[in-house]
């Protein structure tokens, strides 16, 4: 497990994944959970932190470029039934719920 510390006062520590920049070809990032036989896979989670006041975003961004990147969101095929993407926006109790 790679964590950094906790903070009762001040901010906690930060946690930083990357690859160096180059001049030709830079190296990439990925992070994969384990396949399993007779068993589910193990899941991959990607979560924000919840707050009081506001909770943190998410961001899946591309590269920019000459050609921009592209991002892809794809569910797997299976057997019996592929499976599903889902994209919903969060709810409010008070105001306006978030919008897609």
């Amino acid at each position: 497990a790679i964590s950094s510390g906790s903070a009762s006062v001040l901010k906690s520590g930060d946690i930083v994944v990357a690859s160096g920049d180059s001049s030709a070809q830079a190296g990439g990032v990925s992070v994969a959970a384990g396949s399993s036989v007779g068993v589910a896979g193990a899941d991959l989670g990607l979560s924000a932190g919840a707050s009081d006041v506001a909770g943190g975003s998410v961001s899946l961004t591309s590269g920019a470029g000459a050609t921009g990147g592209t991002v892809s969101v794809s569910a797997a095929a299976g057997e019996g039934m592929g499976g599903s993407v889902g994209i919903s926006s969060g709810a409010s109790a008070q105001g306006m719920s978030g919008s897609i």
